[in-house]
């Protein structure tokens, strides 16, 4: 399965463009291929009953009576044909599962009317009294108009178009040759105007497609480096406060009724750090906390911030969600587990300690740079000094915590502990998931 280009790519395309020609790698093809078909269909749309109407409006007088010659006979036919040829391709335009022939349908109707216009030509080059030269200058006109339309009218893809002009140009030589006979300097003469016109169209062909693919490129890019962006935006906020703050750039401000906090962090990870390098520091503090992502992902669980060796989570917001308190819970026995499979792989005293509540919040966000989702309000408060309380290894919850998972968690009393602002609290510690 391919996988959407990235703008380096597309860079990279846009510049082999102006290199090699009229070509992209194949997942960019195809759908520049559909587009420009799409747009090819809405222009038929229009440009094909304009270009019926041009044709059969010399032949409405004989609507009137007018009494009808071989000639006219003749040029009566070759209409039909023409309108026949060019009703097909206005079913291809008319019809959203035909547009994959949009381009062959181009090419087809183009052959058919050029034939068909040969082939008049060829019935008049019969003893009629019509001086050849002046047949040859009017069928050479209308080559020049289908080649024109080829090229330019018709959107026909360049390297299909030229393929159409070289069959055109070598049968509208040959024909004359054979069956007119004119003089060979006349026929020079004549055929130079239309070849000069051919390679006039197949220069404006050239350029219009260069164009659509140069502005295809462009959008493209611009869609890939809005993706990034959107992406970016993403990890930094909420994708439901990106949406608001896009829609919205004021203060975005929420209060919720029941929220549940997480609070874990590194125990001595500082004097840890002190014997490591930079990088160690980094590829280990990403690790962790990259492995604590995956599970708040998974547990449908907002990140909000990191600090230093400390780590924030929510549940609850900013949509509310069903069972929050007990996602909160799995999270915590899931980053316990966590550390002790990174522990026993760095072959480092890694240790972990953390902070459950429940309660009220406001959540908003705040800055005009370097945009922060934060919550604020004591449950924060308490969740956060509640870690710090908080033995090695052991997950302690408040009561609020206790009561919504107590049913389905087994706990064990914690002795008080003195929280700034509240003083004592007596919370639980968190052993596992009952058996039942």
């Amino acid at each position: 399965m391919s996988t959407a280009p990235t703008a380096p790519d597309l860079e990279e395309q846009q510049h082999s463009l102006q290199i090699r020609g009229l070509r992209f790698d194949p997942d960019l093809e195809r759908p520049f291929r559909g587009e420009y078909d799409a747009k090819s269909v809405r222009y038929l749309r229009v440009f094909v009953p304009v270009l019926i109407a041009v044709i059969v409006a010399p032949f409405l007088p004989l609507l009137a009576g007018v009494p009808l010659g071989a000639p006219l006979t003749r040029g009566l036919a070759s209409m039909v044909v023409g309108v026949i040829a060019l009703a097909c391709l206005l079913v291809v335009a008319l019809r959203p599962g035909l547009r994959k022939w949009t381009q062959a349908s181009i090419a087809f109707a183009a052959l058919v009317i050029f034939a068909d216009q040969t082939a008049a030509y060829a019935g008049l080059l019969q003893p009629s009294g019509a001086d050849p030269r002046v047949l040859l200058l009017k069928y050479y006109a209308v080559v020049a108009v289908i080649l024109v339309g080829v090229y330019v009218a018709s959107r026909l893809r360049f390297v299909a178009a030229t393929l159409v002009s070289v069959v055109m140009l070598a049968v509208a030589l040959v024909t004359p040759a054979v069956l007119a006979r004119p003089p060979a300097g006349t026929l020079a003469a004549d055929f130079s105007q239309l070849l000069v016109l051919n390679l006039l169209a197949m220069y404006a062909g050239h350029s219009m497609e260069r164009s659509a693919r140069r502005d295809f490129l462009a959008l493209h890019l611009l869609d890939a480096e809005r993706n990034r962006s959107e992406s970016l935006l993403l990890n930094i906020l909420p994708a439901p406060i990106a949406v608001r703050l896009k829609s919205a750039p004021s203060a975005i401000a929420d209060s919720f009724a029941e929220v549940s906090v997480l609070f874990a962090d590194l125990v001595d990870f500082t004097a840890l750090a002190a014997r490591l390098s930079p990088a160690e520091v980094v590829r280990l503090l990403n690790r962790v906390f990259s492995a604590f992502d995956d599970l708040a992902e998974r547990h449908g669980l907002e990140k909000i911030k990191t600090i230093g060796d400390a780590y924030m989570v929510a549940g609850g917001l900013p949509v509310e969600q069903e069972g929050h308190a007990a996602a909160i819970a799995e999270l915590a026995l899931g980053m316990r587990e966590v550390m002790v499979k990174i522990r026993e792989d760095e072959g480092l005293p890694l240790q972990l300690r953390i902070g459950i509540n429940v309660g009220p919040v406001t959540a908003g966000v705040i800055g005009t740079k370097k945009f922060l989702y934060d919550l604020w309000g004591d449950t924060v408060n308490i969740a956060s000094r509640l870690e710090a309380q908080s033995e090695v290894g052991a997950i302690l919850v408040t009561e609020a915590a206790y009561l919504r998972l107590r049913d389905h968690y087994h706990f064990e009393p914690h002795a008080p502990v003195h929280i700034k602002g509240r003083g004592l609290l007596t919370p639980f510690s968190l052993i596992g998931r009952r058996a039942d």
